[in-house]
């Protein structure tokens, strides 16, 4: 989390699939990390 020294509404979509994952309405934000998956972790197509 990051506090603010104002109030802000928002939200975050996941960079992937684009969904919601979190909204707000405070001075203390989230602070989110784009987990990508290791090269040779990912299953082949």
């Amino acid at each position: 989390m990051t506090h603010m020294s104002f109030r802000q509404r928002s939200y975050a979509n996941c960079q992937v699939c684009w969904k919601n994952m979190y909204s707000w309405d405070s001075n203390k934000v989230p602070r989110f990390t784009l987990m990508v998956p290791d090269e040779h972790t990912r299953a082949e197509s």
